[in-house]
């Protein structure tokens, strides 16, 4: 499933350890096959911030600004699933596809809502009509667990 996320083979090339960091935002779009993302946005652990910068050495820098990692969202993601630290994030509001921790969808649309901007509005339209036409309760996603979706 991951494979639909565009630039995720930059993240392979990084090497960066996965259970130290998820995948937030546009990546959902992809999953979803309801647009593409425009690159990837990362939620790191506080182990691998301070180290985080020599994982991409091996990228472009063009490649390097497909993926944001100067942790701008941590923040407001930890506010919205009232978790304490990035690691505690990674254990409780994420779910691994493809071995890649991805935010729980709820997360990630609460945080799409809070946001307001145009394009975000766009994007909650889109995403109210994934769950009108009853995308999510395909057979390619029955192995989402039920607090996925929702709180």
């Amino acid at each position: 499933m991951v494979e639909k996320i565009k630039h995720i083979s930059l993240l392979k090339k990084t090497g960066l350890p996965v259970d130290q960091f998820a995948l937030v935002g546009g990546c959902w779009f992809s999953i979803l096959q309801i647009r593409d993302n425009n690159d990837l946005d990362l939620l790191v652990s506080e182990n691998l911030k301070p180290v985080l910068h020599t994982y991409f050495d091996k990228l472009t820098s063009a490649e390097r600004k497909m993926i944001d990692n100067s942790g701008k969202r941590t923040a407001k993601y930890l506010k919205i699933s009232q978790s304490k630290t990035p690691s505690d994030f990674l254990k409780e509001h994420c779910i691994r596809i493809d071995g890649y921790l991805i935010v729980k969808f709820w997360i990630f649309h609460e945080y799409k809502k809070k946001r307001g901007r145009p394009k975000d509005k766009k994007d909650l339209k889109n995403i109210s009509k994934f769950f009108r036409e009853k995308k999510h309760l395909s057979e390619q996603f029955s192995s989402f667990p039920s607090n996925h979706w929702t709180r």
